[in-house]
């Protein structure tokens, strides 16, 4: 199934990376968004006190909008249309930032002021017809999977495409990076381009190449942190212990309280499309082919904040298993831990703890586990 990515500057996401000290010094940015279905620019801001933090800035009925912030040093803002549709902006101190985008392309939009932008731009530009056409198909599968009845033979037939799109421009981007080892450019690029399941392992090898002042750049923190929780959780590695709060929230809820099981550990979103998808049909179907099961059981960790919401998907779509959370979104630590970088995704764990398998369906659970009982 295909994934939607958590921009961390994943989910869902809008993102404001930005950098915050005691004394701040303004910047803006003003734009113009055409063909834009939604009224809402989402943005998600992270400061070293409080973590991420999200906020929604309104287009005006010609689609123009405005933001101001506050910054001592260069930080990143990235703007997105839909939950899923971003670009990304370098501000600092004194900086006035005009931008020019269509709604549908919203990635190549035209942006103006600061040298670091003139260079992701021309980086973009590049690649600007991958884009376009990874753009379309995206939106091509996503509208398959989401059809009362989903159309196998688009998706099929669509998603190696796609993955042809990401590997060519994984490929740019890993030449971009080592020729351009010190640039904060490249961290953004590897924020937008490298930053899914299927790229974290060029992404761990690239960040130990990196030069100052990329090397000591904020973002970059993040990437190795979520790096290195990635390959804390592959194939044949023990799964971390958690411990969260049902939706009770009186009711604690611990990996360790199902040992002897293999437990199947899902991360969703009750905001999230695709998530809700694959929990009423991929989901409900491995539940149900294996409810009876001793030997099985599974657990849903949320990333939402709204526990309304988060209850009302758990009866909407048919969701009878054990559920956690800690209602911190973006900054679930468990989450983190797990090196989650989209959603929907899952892990099996064996009864001895330990992972054999990522993002597995109910053919794969016949697989894996072939003895169940």
């Amino acid at each position: 199934m295909k994934n939607i990515i958590y921009i961390i500057c994943s989910v869902f996401m809008a993102c404001l990376l930005i950098t915050c000290k005691e004394k701040t010094n303004h910047f803006s940015i003003e734009g113009k968004v055409a063909n834009a279905e939604t009224k809402n620019i989402y943005v998600v801001y992270v400061d070293t006190s409080k973590g991420f933090q999200t906020d929604t800035i309104l287009l005006n009925k010609n689609g123009y909008f405005k933001m101001d912030g506050a910054i001592d040093s260069i930080g990143v803002v990235t703007l997105l249309l839909n939950r899923s549709e971003w670009t990304s902006v370098f501000v600092r101190s004194g900086d006035d930032i005009k931008i020019s985008a269509d709604a549908s392309y919203i990635e190549i939009a035209e942006i103006k002021g600061g040298k670091l932008n003139k260079e992701l731009n021309q980086f973009k530009q590049g690649i600007k017809n991958i884009l376009i056409e990874k753009n379309e198909i995206d939106k091509a599968i996503t509208e398959a999977y989401i059809e009362e009845e989903m159309d196998w033979a688009i998706i099929e037939t669509l998603e190696p495409k796609l993955a042809n799109l990401n590997h060519s421009i994984n490929i740019v981007a890993e030449q971009y990076i080592k020729e351009h080892p010190a640039s904060l450019v490249s961290v953004v690029i590897m924020l937008d381009y490298l930053y899914k399941k299927e790229s974290m392992d060029k992404l761990n090898n690239l960040l130990p190449i990196l030069e100052e002042p990329a090397k000591s750049f904020y973002l970059t923190k993040y990437l190795q942190e979520m790096s290195d929780g990635f390959q804390r959780v592959k194939v044949g590695k023990r799964a971390p212990d958690f411990t969260l709060q049902d939706t009770t929230l009186n009711k604690n809820i611990s990996l360790v309280d199902f040992k002897g099981k293999n437990v199947l550990v899902h991360f969703w979103d009750s905001r999230d499309q695709m998530s809700r998808v694959n929990n009423q049909y991929e989901l409900s179907n491995i539940y149900l082919e294996n409810k009876k099961k001793r030997q099985f059981a599974m657990i849903g960790v949320s990333l939402d904040h709204n526990i309304n919401d988060w209850k009302k998907a758990i009866t909407t779509d048919y969701m009878p298993w054990v559920h956690a959370s800690d209602l911190k979104g973006l900054n679930s630590e468990i989450a983190h831990t797990y090196g989650v970088v989209s959603i929907p995704t899952n892990f099996l764990i064996d009864t001895q703890g330990v992972i054999i398998g990522q993002n597995v369906k109910l053919d794969d659970i016949k697989r894996l586990l072939p003895n169940l009982n």
